[in-house]
């Protein structure tokens, strides 16, 4: 259903379901730290379908609400929206819907699809910003993080709203934007040496050896068995799992994965 809302005096157009779901989810009692309530929401999502493109709606752009169908990337920013919801404690679909505009979009304003945060290092650059979380590869001994990042505006074939203009000149500014910024990463041979340090709810994007493109998968740390696994929706299992080996074997798996970024809320 389509629902225009205000929030602050501005007025949010949201494709938008399930407003007692975003109120149940709400009721998740706060942990003692914003990763412990991270960890608490992303579990109440357990089981829930895998599904690709849930933002690609007809029309001009509007914020989409959606907690039933996910892919990794509207996984990670619906529990951030709602963590950040409950720690404020105004438990309101209204204050949620500002929270998730907040993290998807340039300085949440839905402008246009340009306008989102369509590179995971962006993402998490904007919450480093807004002083909602801190990146911790370097702190942690990580290496610099240096590939250019350009893979949407290289393959503007695959992405049918670059076709128009105005789109593809502001994805191209976000990239050239993010490639002015000295990133950190930690390869994956090293992962080990740093599991200790990683909490439930520190923020995993997964760097990928493509050309072009930053991270191909993300999730959130979740610490089992004095072990760290990867809390994300799969798309080989089609749902949100935690996975079945902790993390560093995860990525030993996949060949194109090289490694971790990895930001903490505070």
């Amino acid at each position: 259903m389509i629902k225009v809302s205000m929030w602050l005096g501005l007025w949010l157009a949201c494709v938008i379901g399930d407003p007692e779901l975003i109120q149940q989810k709400l009721q998740i009692p706060k942990g003692q730290t914003p990763g412990e309530t991270v960890g608490t929401v992303a579990l109440s999502f357990l089981n829930t379908p895998y599904v690709a493109r849930t933002l690609e709606q007809p029309g001009d752009e509007q914020l989409v609400v959606n907690l039933r169908e996910l892919d990794c990337t509207t996984f990670v920013e619906n529990v951030l929206a709602l963590t950040q919801t409950i720690e404020s404690d105004t438990l309101t679909v209204d204050h949620f819907k500002h929270q998730l505009a907040r993290y998807r979009y340039d300085q949440g304003k839905v402008q246009g699809y340009g306008s989102r945060q369509h590179y995971f290092s962006s993402f998490l650059q904007q919450l480093v910003r807004y002083g909602d979380a801190r990146l911790m590869a370097e702190e942690w001994g990580g290496v610099p993080y240096n590939k250019p990042i350009d893979f949407m505006t290289k393959h503007r074939n695959l992405y049918a709203q670059l076709a128009d203009s105005q789109n593809f000149e502001r994805v191209q500014s976000l990239e050239q934007a993010l490639n002015q910024v000295q990133k950190y990463y930690i390869p994956k041979d090293k992962l080990p040496a740093i599991e200790s340090k990683l909490r439930t709810g520190d923020i995993i994007g997964i760097t990928s050896a493509k050309a072009g493109l930053d991270v191909s998968h993300e999730g959130f740390a979740y610490q089992k068995g004095g072990k760290v696994y990867l809390l994300h929706a799969s798309t080989d299992q089609k749902k949100v799992v935690i996975s079945a080996e902790p993390l560093a074997a995860y990525l030993n798996r996949h060949r194109d994965q090289t490694g971790i970024i990895v930001a903490r809320l505070q």
